[in-house]
């Protein structure tokens, strides 16, 4: 990716119709929105690091959709993205986040105390909980613009501010680029470890330029709490436990969440966020919260009715498979999530997954009876 962005500028030899993308195959929510008109508007600006409106398109232009799930298509390279290239991300992000309108505020709560139960969802059928969310440092280019140098000014803070948690969130970083084979070996059995990006989502984004420089993952003594360094964004923060309390892992991502944004703050550092936005992501669908509350969860016989994947629509959840967004559930066991990041706040977000996994759960207890679950059946939330 370039920095100078002086090829911006001789694009500007040729005219708006003879550089706009062909999207005729292509579904993704960029692909929805961008017009030739809306191209000729914003194809000859750049925010104030350079970041282009081709920079952000780029990965939709070259994955034209996802056989399960609508793509977004574009990537901000900086906060001020958001900003600059607006009449673009404005529809995308209103299309991607259910009608989320520029003029909409975004909530905020991180009081796990406002959660209502969330301890008792029942650990023969929810095998593990975990909640996770990202944070970009205000100021700093995210994965797919930052130089090198920006990418190492992340992992030094990222470093130092991990480094003075304490009590049960003492913990130790393994940069990618260091790492021992029996570290590593480690890592992949703890389900830790993240790889080189091979998804062309990712990689069209600019995401795995030096791999793996500057790239590491951090993890407390009890391996409940977890940070990746770099990947995606700048921090991606993860609470997880076995079972199906997820009052407990809530309660410890908000508190380390808490501690970290508070460590970076005394060092004069803050995240990129607004009343609209959110918590500014370097992707458009993690927008507001950034925030997946899931559970790996065994619903053989309910992923079987007819009526599962509507189910999942009222309840505002997704499935995909344990190994990730582009897996089948392996022995009837689904990874459920909720489906909305921005225009709720986290506990509303984590409260969905405690209530509706809970329904789910009651509905395969049913079904393994051979009983109806159409009394069960929820309205849309």
């Amino acid at each position: 990716m370039p920095f100078g962005n002086t090829h911006n500028a001789f694009k500007m030899n040729y005219t708006a119709e003879q550089e706009y993308p062909d999207l005729s195959k292509h579904n993704n929510y960029m692909a929805k929105v961008l017009t030739p008109e809306i191209y000729e508007s914003l194809r000859d600006k750049q925010t104030p690091s350079g970041f282009t409106l081709d920079d952000v398109i780029q990965t939709g232009v070259d994955n034209p959709g996802h056989p399960f799930i609508m793509t977004v298509g574009c990537v901000a390279g900086d906060e001020e993205t958001y900003d600059v290239f607006k009449d673009l991300l404005d529809p995308v992000i209103e299309a991607r986040h259910g009608g989320y309108k520029p003029t909409d505020k975004h909530k905020t709560d991180l009081n796990p105390e406002n959660l209502q139960g969330g301890d008792d969802l029942d650990p023969n059928y929810v095998l593990s909980s975990r909640v996770r969310t990202g944070r970009s440092i205000r100021g700093l280019c995210l994965p797919p613009h930052c130089s090198r140098g920006e990418r190492r000014a992340v992992e030094n803070l990222a470093i130092e501010s991990l480094g003075a948690l304490d009590g049960d969130l003492k913990g130790k970083y393994y940069p990618l680029n260091k790492m021992t084979d029996q570290e590593q070996e480690q890592l992949i059995e703890d389900h830790f470890l993240f790889d080189k990006p091979v998804s062309p989502l990712l990689t069209c984004a600019g995401m795995a330029r030096d791999w793996p420089d500057a790239r590491g993952i951090w993890h407390n003594d009890n391996k409940t709490f977890l940070v990746w360094v770099n990947e995606e964004d700048h921090l991606r923060v993860i609470s997880m436990q076995k079972g199906g309390n997820m009052r407990d892992v809530f309660t410890r991502f908000c508190t380390g969440l808490t501690k970290i944004e508070s460590l970076f703050k005394d060092k004069g550092h803050e995240f990129m966020w607004n009343e609209h936005l959110g918590y500014v992501l370097t992707c458009p669908s993690n927008l507001g919260t950034g925030l997946r509350a899931g559970v790996h969860v065994k619903l053989p016989n309910m992923s079987k009715n007819e009526e599962f994947g509507e189910v999942l629509k009222r309840l505002r959840l997704q499935k995909r498979g344990t190994g990730g967004v582009d897996t089948a559930a392996v022995g009837g066991v689904f990874d459920i999530s909720n489906a909305d990041r921005l225009g709720f706040s986290e506990v509303e977000l984590v409260q969905m997954v405690v209530d509706g996994v809970k329904l789910l759960v009651e509905m395969e207890k049913r079904l393994e009876k051979g009983q109806c679950i159409k009394d069960l059946i929820p309205d849309q939330k």
